[in-house]
Formats: structure tokens, C-alpha cells, sequence
């Protein structure tokens, strides 16, 4: 064992952190103390290597030393000795020891010690099978599309650094203007170099910045291979006939060149045409962190012994004299090893299917920026800081690499407000870890894992983080090509995941030996992390059944979503996981929970038997993820439609509806009991006649967003929005509109002329306000109403379902919802909807197209001028209430997707719904400005609201849909909820579509 001498510096009184149980320990006198100075707080060993450590104090005081059972301290004379045993792994691996005095002073000293390394082979490896350019050149006609700075330049996207970047004047280029261009050219030969001498490309992978948000992030780009004549003159050809699509995404991308012209090239540029710009669409930037250059796959010596193509085993008989023969150092290295029985790849390889992108499939369901898992291949590895050798096979065809995604999922709980400070206030300490990302190309990887910058008073393996692969390939689903693809993580420490696709005891084992604070669970639909100890605690012996159960909530979901009818049901897996400072929340990365709900949410037997409101919250959040946005999440309705999947799931859940208030609001939804008399709930009132016109006297309970006066929510909406068009900031509103929001009633007006003696409208006193809408928290859209502003929508449900005994057989609408939605996803394409109509592209869904930025799945079409050149004598085509140049984005009117939802569910139901949405205030003529989550507007004016009017009646003279009576609108009003069979949730088999 070596011997090591190291200086620190510690002073003890320090804060002291939990430790485990000692190895050896020296007893103190209670009369003696001190403090305690060495000269580093911490101490990096060099190998992994057994070592002792002596470790000088500047005091003479008799202090204990207690810490992980691979260090046995020893103390003598004041003198502290650290006996360190050798690292197995090929992980780095780190411990606390807690050093205290007799006296209460105390603190902590930190050691690390890496594991075995086989990089420096791998990367040896790694360079052999990629091209370095030898220079480069920024070669725009115009300063805006050349590097912004030397700090910027094009050199930094081959300098094997991921931190540093390119990145395009921040003036910005006109996408429009092709002298704008950035022109991006790297030469893999010197100037003067013989034109004989040339290199062999099969792939590039471009790798987007990591950190500083998305602006740069490549859009369309032509890709050039360029050779010289003898001359030395160059000849440009583009490697495909159309523009690469990069989609401005985060995640790299790998570009394959055809064969034809892999040879005897000279350089490869890459002409930028559009770049994202989160400040101004109408411009744009270029950035890059790298761009890596691979050369045709060659064969490695020795990988003939191994018995796959990520090197997990050798072959069965495999002799030394064969393993001596190996000439590839890394693979003799790792044959070697496993000979020798020192290593074992089992946990450590992983098999992931090719899934679409989450953003392609929120795309193609109508919900921008609602993602499903972005962390998708679950490897079940562990790391810690160090240089790893990654193994990679499968990637085929087009697809030339994959992204190793780590996350740090830190038990933030054991840490104050004050830690928090104490690290800058960054977002990992409230929304979770942070993440890191790789790339992998097929073969030999080596990766470089940091230690991460945590304060100082964090518990031992807080630097470890866990790996996924995602295997995103949209063109590979899409046409049936895409691969799976193998992944060995050698030297990984094995955590392990559940998934109910095992055994409860096979998950048992799994968290019993788990390395790491928090586990990955893997069911069909859902993925998840939660704490470890948590999992053990509060579903033990019922993993199986807790994941079923998730899964359950989005199998509902996917139901009413109608992607189980429609064959959407994607491979990607939704969502969630355990977060330490904030109670539920749907972010970037999807739902999350705070570590203290785990008791509820994690607890099978809770959610099955006594929390309706957790299978409600769990179901929110996940709803957030599926919640359209504009065409079923305009203005205000953030926190309102993605209640339409928790009502559905809190029924099938088999909770009684008519019991608990809470988040299932019975006394807002149906009639209750109350002092042994039946009373209304509060949606029903709405549709009572002395109510839908009643004259204000005090708020109701329920019917209010605070507990002012209704009327001074839609005052506050509507003189909001007058301020905004003053001031112009309502952009897209013409002249008209802006008037119209300046000078509406500051109340909402009866639907009714006033009584005799009454004082029109206008001229009302505020103190008198005789004149109102039937329930102005829902023309408010009230996001703290959430439930109740829910009521028309889940109402269509229950009434139309096959349950509702009251609903004549031949209205029934089982479908209605799977219907309304596959209608809304296809809103966008050339002949919109075919769900419920084969006419061709509806008015009311152009309308919804052009205000959603003149969205269209055909490029060569544009909504606006289509509208204009149908519907010419529309008064949104008359007095230009829409823009023609496709600059509309949803916040600027709402209107346009209310309009467009009551039109489908008319003709869905077969009935036309548009006196039942008008009387919740759902067309109201007014102007709103709503904050929900960023300011949004509303506007309908009167001739809107009367042309939308005769639309309706005109669906009705035609036949396509029948007049809804007010006997019918009535007994909608007032439907229960159905009663549902309690849920039958398996234990030991993963649940199926067709079990509930």
C-alpha cells in the first residue's frame, strides 16, 4: 500500500453533515476540545489504488474521525492516518469524514478517490475514427452572419470543448436574404497542402449549445462537400437535393453522407438559412458548441473474442493467448479484465427502441411545449465524476448518434433556504437536479463527467447522477427504419430500476441494493423517479400495483385524448417526478411533486382507497401535458381543461362523486344536501331563469374568483384590456377593435333590454349595477375556479356518455371527447377536420389557423388569404380583424378557438350548442386582458358574436345539426356525474387498455 502525505486546511466548527457508521473511532475525554486545522477541506486521491494517507494537524488536540467503511482512520498523538482500500469500480466514488472534538467543535473532511480508467485507450479509439478540420472560415458576405466575436468564433466548434461556442452577430440575419447567410466552411488540409491529399467523411453530428437557452439552434441548413480540381479550384455539392431540417432543436443531430461522396474530400460547409431567435421570429441567429466529423466504420482488432458489439462479455473459451493477441489497447484492457474476473458488465448495458422526439409529438397533437419524457431510455446506471467509456451498436442508416443524458436528482430536503443562497439561487436547488448531455456515436465513446458545483454542506454521493439514452429518431418511426440500439456504460455503478414488468420481489431486490437516493420506475405508459426510501415505505410489497396505477391514469387519458381510437398511442412514456421545494407544478420536463406528497401519491392503497384529490392532482398534471394549446387552452383556461381528464379519472377510479367536496366539486357541479334540502350547484344555477339575468345583489360562494364582487373581476378584465389597446400593446388589433375595447361597457350587460324605469346600460351608476352576464367569474375565466369554469365541458361529457340512462340511445356520444380532440388535431390540415365533417376546411377552423401564427401542415397554403378569398364578405374579412401575414400568435384573441370548439361539438353532438356555451358567458361581447401564466386577450364584438350566431343557424337549416330546446339544455345542466365500478389495479402483471 502507498503511502501519501497531504496537506489541508479545516477549521472544525464548521456545520456537520450525516455520516455513516465508523470503522474505527477514538473514544474523547469530555473535558478535552479545540479546534482542529488541516490544510484542505478536501482531498483528490490520484488513482484508484489501496493508499494511506497522512494527513498533519496544526494542533495537538485528541479529536474522533468517523467515515465510510472503505477508509479506516487512525489516530495517534494527534496525528490523523487514512487507510484507503482499493476502488473495484470504474466509478469515482467520494466519502465525508466527520472530524469532531470533545468540546463540540466539528466538520468535514472530504475524500475522492477515482476509479480504474480505461479512457486514455478509449479515447485513442475514439480519435481513430473522426476527422479534425485543420482550419475553418467564416465565409458571410455580411458581418451579421459571421461570428459575433473572437470568443464566438467558428474555431470554437472544433475544439473539443462543449462549453465554448459559435455564435452569429447579435444584430441578427435576415432569414429572407441569402447574402445574410451564415457560411460556415471547415478544411480538413492545409492551404498549401498537394490536392492529393485528402480525408474520407461518412457522418456529422452538430451539437448544439448546452446552456444559454436555444437562440442559434440550427433551422433549415444546406450541407456542401467540397473538392478541388487541379487547379485548386472548388466545386460545391449539397449532400441531399432539399434543405436539413433541424428543427431548432436542443438534442443533436447527425447528418449521413451518401456514399457517392464520402471520398477524397476537401472541406464541408454548411450554409444557415434559419436559426432560432427567441426575441424576434422574423430574424435569426446561428450558433454550434461543436461539430464532429466521423470517418467511415473500420474494423477493431479484438472485437472478434467479445460476443456482441458493445463488448459486455467474451466468448466462452476465450484463452489468454487470444487476449494477448488483441492489438486495440481498450479492448485488451477490458478483455483482460473480464478474464480475470474484475469486471462484469451486467446492469451496466441497456437496449433502447427508437422513439419520435417529444417535441414532434407534441407538435403532432396540437400541444406546443408540453413534452413528454425527455430523459426516455431508463439504463438504470449510476455516475460520478470521471471519464467513462461508453459502448454503442445499433446506429444504422441515417442516425449516426444518440444523446447520453445524465440528471442529478439531489435530495434538496436536507438543505436550507440558506443552502439554497449559498448556490446562487440556481434553478436546480427549486425545480430539481441539473442535467447534463453527451454524444454517442456507434463504437467507442468517452465522456468526461465534472464534479458538480454544489455548496459545500451536501451529503456523500450528492455528485452522482443517473443515465438515460435517448434513442429519438422521428424519420426512423416514421418510415419504419428506426433501430434499436445497444448501449454499455462500462464502469458504471448499477442502481437499477422497477417496473411492472417484474416481480414485486424482483423490484425489492432492485431497491434493497440500490447506490443512489432516488429510483427510476418504468411502467407501459409512464416513467417516473421518486425517492428510494419513499418507494420502500409507502409501497412495499405493491410496486407492481403503483406503477399500474399510473399507468392507468394516462391509459384514461389517451382514452379521452382519443389516441387509443385514433392509433396515436405513442411509445414515448409521459413523465413525473419528485422535486424538494415546491407542492405539484407541470414544467418543462413534466409533472413533478414534492418529496413530502410521496406518502400520498407513491402509496397505492391511498390512491385506490382515500384520496380522491391525489388521483385528481396526479391526473392535473399529467392533464397539463395533453391540454392543447390555443384550441382547448385559450385565455385562462391553463388550469381549467386539463381538468377534463381528472373528472373522467376520478369517477373510473370508482370514487363516489356525491361525497367529497374537495377537489371534485360536488356543491359546484351537482345538486347536495344541505340541512335535508336538496340545493343547486353552482353550474346549475346558470342555467335557472331568474338567475341567468338576475339583477347583482352579493357574491354567491363559489361563483367568485376573490371575495370581492364578482362584477369588479370583469371590470378589472375589461379596463385592463382597454388600457392595453391605448397603449398599443394588444398587437394584431386594428383600429376598430382597439376602439371597441376602449369604449365598452365597463360591466357586462344584460342579454335583455333594462326594465321600465331602469337607466340604460351606459348610463347605469357603478354603484347600481343592474346589468350583468348570467356568472361573470366564468366570463372571467377565473383560474382559481378552475372546477367550475369546467362545468360546460364535463357536462357534454357525462350527458352524451353510454352511462347516462337519461340520454335517449340514438344521442348517445360515447365518443364524444376521443372525437373533439382528433378533430382539434387535425384542425390545421388543407381540408382541416374529417371527424366531423367531409366538406372540407371549416370557417371557424381557418379562423382558429390564422390566429395560431397561420398555422398549416402544407406549406404552400396560407389560412389568411384562403378565408379572405372564401368568405369575403365576413366582417372579419370587412373590417380586417385578423392580420394577413401570418404574425397572429393565440394570446392576441381567444374568441376565434371558443367559436371553433362550440361549431365541432354541434356538429359532434348533433345539436346546436350555442345558446348552452353562451349562457356560461362563453361569448360574451367584450374585451379581457387575463393573466394566465402571461398576459392574454379576449375580444368578441357585437357583429362577431352575430355572425357567429347565423353560422350556427345556418348548420341548423341545413340539417347538419339539430336546435338544442331548453328541456335539453336543462337536463344537461343539471346531469350527475355516472357511477363507476371501482378500479380493478393488478399486482403482479402490467396493466392492459382493456382491464378497465
Amino acid at each position: 500500500m502507498k503511502t501519501n502525505t497531504i496537506s489541508a486546511l479545516l477549521v472544525v466548527g464548521l456545520g456537520l453533515a450525516t455520516a455513516t457508521v465508523a470503522n474505527a473511532q477514538a473514544n474523547l475525554p469530555a473535558s478535552q476540545g479545540g479546534v482542529v486545522v488541516f490544510g484542505n477541506n478536501s482531498i483528490n486521491l490520484e488513482s484508484s489504488e489501496g493508499v494511506e494517507v497522512e494527513v498533519p494537524t496544526f494542533t495537538r488536540y485528541t479529536y474522533a474521525v468517523s467515515g465510510d467503511s472503505w477508509i479506516t482512520p487512525r489516530i495517534s498523538d494527534g496525528k490523523l492516518t487514512l487507510l484507503v482500500d482499493e476502488n473495484p469500480a470504474g466509478s469515482s466514488r467520494s466519502a465525508m469524514l466527520n472530524v469532531h472534538t470533545a468540546a463540540g467543535g466539528s466538520g468535514v473532511l472530504t475524500i475522492r478517490q477515482p476509479g480504474w480508467d480505461l479512457s486514455a485507450e478509449a479515447q485513442a479509439t475514439v480519435d481513430a475514427t473522426m476527422v479534425q478540420p485543420v482550419w475553418c472560415k467564416d465565409a458571410c458576405a455580411k458581418n451579421v452572419g459571421r461570428a459575433n466575436s473572437t470568443s464566438e468564433s467558428l474555431e470554437k466548434t472544433y475544439d473539443k470543448n462543449l462549453n465554448t461556442l459559435y455564435h452569429t452577430s447579435y444584430s441578427a440575419f435576415n432569414p429572407t436574404k441569402e447574402d445574410e447567410w451564415p457560411v460556415m466552411e471547415y478544411y480538413f488540409t492545409a492551404k498549401d497542402a498537394p490536392v492529393s491529399q485528402t480525408v474520407d467523411v461518412a457522418s456529422i453530428t452538430y451539437i448544439p449549445r448546452s446552456e444559454g437557452g436555444n437562440n442559434g439552434n440550427f433551422g433549415l441548413v444546406d450541407i456542401q462537400v467540397g473538392k478541388m480540381d487541379a487547379d485548386r479550384n472548388f466545386s460545391w455539392t449539397s449532400i441531399q437535393d432539399e434543405l436539413f431540417d433541424f428543427k431548432y432543436s436542443s438534442s443533436s443531430s447527425s447528418v449521413a453522407i451518401p456514399e457517392s461522396l464520402q471520398k477524397d474530400i476537401h472541406a464541408i460547409r454548411f450554409i444557415v438559412h434559419s436559426g432560432y431567435n427567441n426575441a424576434n421570429a422574423s430574424m435569426a441567429f446561428a450558433s454550434c458548441a461543436e461539430m464532429q466529423f466521423m470517418k467511415p466504420a473500420q474494423e477493431i482488432s479484438g472485437a472478434e473474442l467479445f460476443t456482441d458489439g458493445v463488448y459486455s462479455a467474451l466468448k466462452p473459451g476465450t484463452t489468454q493467448a487470444q487476449v494477448d493477441a488483441i492489438g486495440n489497447p481498450l479492448l485488451k484492457e477490458l478483455a483482460q479484465m473480464m478474464l480475470d474476473g474484475k469486471y462484469s458488465s451486467e446492469g451496466l448495458v441497456s437496449t433502447h427502441e427508437a422513439i419520435k422526439h417529444p417535441a414532434t409529438l407534441a407538435e403532432e397533437w396540437n400541444a406546443p411545449g408540453k413534452l413528454y419524457s425527455q430523459y426516455a431510455g431508463v439504463t438504470g446506471v449510476a455516475l460520478t465524476p470521471g471519464k467513462y467509456t461508453v459502448i454503442v451498436d445499433g446506429l444504422t442508416g441515417n442516425k449516426k448518434s444518440i444523446d447520453l443524458a445524465l440528471y442529478y436528482w439531489h435530495g434538496h430536503e436536507l438543505y436550507t433556504v440558506a443552502d439554497a443562497n449559498s448556490d446562487g439561487g440556481t434553478r436546480d436547488i427549486k425545480w430539481g437536479g441539473e442535467s447534463r448531455n453527451y454524444v454517442l456515436h456507434n463504437g467507442v465513446n468517452v465522456i468526461d463527467i465534472p464534479v458538480p458545483n454544489r455548496p459545500n454542506k451536501r451529503v456523500v454521493g450528492d455528485d452522482m447522477c443517473l443515465a438515460y439514452v435517448n434513442n429519438f429518431d422521428d424519420q426512423g418511426v416514421e418510415n419504419g427504419t428506426g433501430t434499436d440500439v445497444t448501449v454499455h456504460i462500462v464502469g458504471g455503478l448499477v442502481n437499477g430500476f422497477i417496473s411492472n414488468t417484474k416481480t414485486n420481489a424482483e423490484n425489492k431486490a432492485v431497491l434493497d441494493n440500490a447506490v443512489y437516493p432516488v429510483m427510476d420506475c418504468l411502467g407501459t405508459r409512464t416513467q417516473s423517479t421518486w425517492q428510494t426510501e419513499a418507494l420502500k415505505q409507502y409501497a412495499n410489497g405493491e410496486w407492481v400495483r403503483l406503477l399500474n396505477i399510473f399507468d392507468e391514469l394516462i391509459i384514461w387519458e389517451h382514452r379521452v385524448l382519443g389516441v387509443e381510437k385514433y392509433n396515436r398511442v405513442p411509445k414515448n412514456r409521459t413523465m413525473a417526478y419528485v422535486n424538494y421545494t415546491y407542492y405539484m407544478f407541470q414544467g418543462a420536463m413534466g409533472p413533478s411533486f414534492m418529496y413530502n406528497t410521496q406518502y400520498r401519491v407513491c402509496n397505492p392503497t391511498n390512491l385506490m382507497e382515500n384520496d380522491n384529490d391525489a388521483i385528481w392532482g396526479l391526473s392535473h398534471e399529467w392533464g397539463h401535458q395533453h391540454q392543447m394549446a390555443p384550441y382547448f387552452r385559450w385565455s385562462a383556461c391553463a388550469e381549467v381543461t386539463n381538468n377534463i381528464f381528472s373528472a373522467y379519472n376520478v369517477a373510473h377510479m370508482g370514487y363516489p362523486i356525491d361525497v367529497n367536496p374537495g377537489r371534485y366539486p360536488t356543491y359546484k357541479w351537482q345538486s347536495y344536501m344541505q340541512n335535508g334540502v336538496e340545493q343547486p350547484g353552482h353550474i346549475q344555477k346558470i342555467f335557472l331563469n331568474d338567475n341567468y339575468n338576475r339583477e347583482i345583489t352579493a357574491p354567491e360562494n363559489g361563483e367568485t374568483k376573490t371575495s370581492n364582487s364578482v362584477d369588479n373581476i370583469v371590470m378589472s378584465c375589461r379596463s385592463d384590456a382597454a388600457n392595453a389597446a391605448k397603449a398599443g400593446n394588444a398587437f394584431g388589433w386594428c383600429k376598430e377593435l382597439r376602439d371597441f375595447a376602449i369604449n365598452q361597457p365597463k360591466y357586462p350587460t344584460r342579454r335583455f333590454a333594462p326594465k321600465d324605469g331602469e337607466a340604460p346600460f351606459a348610463e347605469a351608476s357603478q354603484n347600481i349595477v343592474n346589468s350583468c352576464s348570467a356568472l361573470n367569474a366564468i366570463e372571467a375565466y377565473s383560474s382559481n375556479n378552475g372546477e367550475l369554469n369546467l362545468g360546460p365541458y364535463v357536462n357534454l361529457m357525462y350527458w352524451f356518455a353510454n352511462e347516462n340512462a337519461e340520454c335517449p340511445e340514438a344521442d348517445k356520444r360515447p365518443d364524444l371527447w376521443p372525437d373533439l380532440f382528433e378533430s382539434l388535431r387535425q384542425n390545421d390540415y388543407p381540408e382541416g377536420s374529417s371527424i366531423e365533417k367531409n366538406d372540407g376546411v371549416d370557417k371557424y377552423e381557418l379562423l382558429a389557423s390564422i390566429f395560431n401564427g397561420n398555422k398549416t401542415t402544407d406549406a404552400s397554403i396560407n389560412k389568411a388569404e384562403q378565408f379572405i378569398e372564401q368568405y369575403p364578405n365576413s366582417v372579419w374579412t370587412q373590417k380586417g380583424y385578423f392580420l394577413t401575414d401570418g404574425s397572429h400568435n393565440w394570446l392576441q384573441n381567444s374568441a376565434p378557438y371558443v367559436m371553433n370548439f362550440v361549431r365541432k361539438a354541434s356538429r359532434l353532438t348533433g345539436y346546436n350548442l350555442w345558446s348552452y356555451f353562451e349562457r356560461f358567458g362563453c361569448l360574451s361581447v367584450c374585451a379581457l386582458e387575463q393573466g394566465d401564466y402571461g398576459l392574454q386577450y379576449y375580444i368578441m364584438t357585437q357583429d362577431m358574436f352575430d355572425e357567429f350566431k347565423a353560422d350556427m343557424e345556418a348548420l341548423e337549416a341545413d340539417g347538419t345539426i339539430r336546435p338544442l330546446s331548453d328541456e335539453l339544455r336543462q337536463k344537461i345542466s343539471t346531469i350527475h356525474a355516472p357511477a363507476c365500478p371501482k378500479a380493478d389495479i393488478p399486482n403482479d402483471r402490467p396493466i392492459l387498455p382493456t382491464d378497465n
